[in-house]
């Protein structure tokens, strides 16, 4: 092929593509091994921060350039590989014993410790009883140990336990419910999205009398977003749908505070009830039979209650996350509180379940079981 003058001239003058320094070049440029090198441009927790930034600025000034790529195919070599173990990564239980969880607790326990065996990470069930809930204890217990990150649950006593931890030496995320000092990495589930799923599924199946009795700490654990998603819908319902609500004081309510929900379901008899445990003790109290006198909804349904519709949150997903975010952290050799925390979310999954029939369904029962008991 033959080119003219003109052509070599013009090509002679396009810019010259500079060549990507190799490991070995930015390793003499620096004076570092080459494993060191390569191990600081790849974000390996057990590199220094010192010496990952000034092989960073070497590596910079010759015009290294991550490549994509090749970090794409690495994450999926290591995706499909059998994974060697990284670390161990501490479950918190914010209780004095083991038989002081609850289920929801329980259930995120067996998502994380298998998220984190998938990952190469051992998950380690430390309870902040066996610490004297001693923030300083917890401290000295996790590094004799060697465990560099951890998962807390914001239960029990764990804010006050937190008081004097040493945050800068681990990295940290928590789940199910957010402390709100200091501000973490979170992993939770979308609350407002799952009274949303709860109340239009309702709607699709039948119910034009809707009743949401959940407490105040429900309510605040949720980071006020079942009473601000039910309101929203019950401002823009149909015109033919009632559509109310009753907030009470705590998750587990006394006597007194029964007989109060008791009066307002009476006063009110809706159809079907979106509740908690107090208030399906009230019901049983009153004599109501569900479904046939009304319809129960809960916002923490699971299969450990195979007969109680709802949204089923799927803690194991939820404390799964949080693993992720922490193996996210010692990837990057990240520790301490973040500047900006992430939020990440799950959403909630419907749950069919005989305390909740189509209404079609109830419509082919006997009249004698659509007969409400009025029975206190």
């Amino acid at each position: 092929m033959c080119f003219d003058l003109t052509h070599i001239q013009a090509c002679s003058k396009l810019p010259k593509v500079s060549k990507i320094p190799t490991i070995r070049k930015i390793a003499e440029a620096c004076g570092y091994h080459n494993t060191t090198v390569s191990r600081a441009l790849s974000n390996k927790p057990n590199i220094p921060e010192k010496t990952r930034k000034r092989i960073l600025e070497v590596a910079n000034e010759l015009g290294w350039r991550p490549n994509p790529m090749a970090s794409a195919y690495l994450a999926h070599r290591y995706a499909t590989r059998e994974p060697s173990f990284r670390a161990t990564i501490a479950w918190i239980n914010p209780y004095r014993v083991e038989s002081d969880a609850s289920l929801f607790h329980l259930f995120g326990y067996e998502g994380a410790k298998e998220r984190a065996s998938t990952l190469g990470y051992s998950l380690e069930k430390i309870w902040l009883g066996d610490a004297g809930f001693n923030g300083k204890r917890l401290t000295q217990m996790l590094k004799a140990r060697g465990i560099p990150g951890m998962i807390f649950e914001n239960r029990g006593e764990a804010v006050s336990t937190l008081k004097n931890f040493d945050w800068d030496s681990f990295s940290i995320a928590t789940w199910s419910v957010r402390f709100s000092e200091p501000p973490l990495h979170h992993a939770s589930y979308h609350h407002a999205q799952g009274i949303s799923t709860i109340l239009h599924k309702l709607l699709e199946i039948g119910y034009t009398r809707i009743a949401m009795m959940l407490s105040e700490e429900t309510n605040k654990w949720a980071e006020n977003s079942f009473y601000q998603t039910f309101f929203y819908m019950e401002k823009h319902s149909p015109p033919k749908v009632w559509m109310r609500s009753y907030k009470f004081n705590a998750a587990l309510s006394d006597g007194s505070e029964r007989k109060r929900i008791k009066a307002w379901i009476l006063r009110n008899k809706p159809e079907v009830i979106l509740g908690q445990v107090n208030v399906w003790e009230a019901l049983q109290e009153m004599g109501w039979r569900i479904p046939e006198d009304v319809a129960f909804v809960s916002p923490y349904c699971s299969e450990a209650w195979p007969d109680i519709g709802g949204v089923n949150q799927q803690p194991e997903v939820i404390a799964s996350n949080a693993v992720d975010l922490v193996a996210t952290q010692l990837l990057h050799n990240e520790r301490g509180i973040p500047k900006i925390p992430k939020l990440l979310l799950n959403e909630g999954e419907w749950f069919d379940a005989k305390s909740v029939p189509h209404l079609i369904q109830r419509e082919k029962q006997p009249a004698h079981s659509k007969k409400r008991k009025l029975a206190h």
